[in-house]
């Protein structure tokens, strides 16, 4: 599925729940948000990893499958904690990490580019 048939379907998605962070088998309007989104997380840990090695001057085996600046910009524009530091299958349902991040203060959501 490409990229840019899902985010409407999320920005619908988050727009009803509050956020971007669905359960894996979430689907909206026939698209499953929730494993696009997981694998969207994934693709923008493998940006950040690449991002990593490359400011210590390790080299980058592959940019494949790294989530690029601008889908990376659409997804945080959907809900900018749409990619937390922690797994959230499991998590997304009971929403308790995000609302104790809202208590508590502030969260670091991804690690730093």
């Amino acid at each position: 599925m490409a990229f840019e048939e899902v985010p409407t379907a999320a920005r619908a998605w988050a727009a009803v729940h509050g956020h971007l962070l669905p359960p894996t088998t979430a689907v909206w309007d026939g698209y499953p948000v929730g494993t696009w989104t997981k694998n969207q997380r994934f693709a923008a840990r493998a940006a950040d990893t690449n991002a990593e090695r490359r400011e210590v001057g390790l080299a980058v085996e592959s940019s494949a499958g790294a989530l690029t600046e601008a889908r990376r910009a659409a997804l945080d524009e959907i809900d900018p904690g749409w990619c937390p530091v922690w797994d959230t299958d499991g998590n997304a349902a009971s929403g308790s990490p995000r609302t104790s991040c809202k208590t508590a203060g502030p969260c670091r959501w991804r690690s730093a580019r």
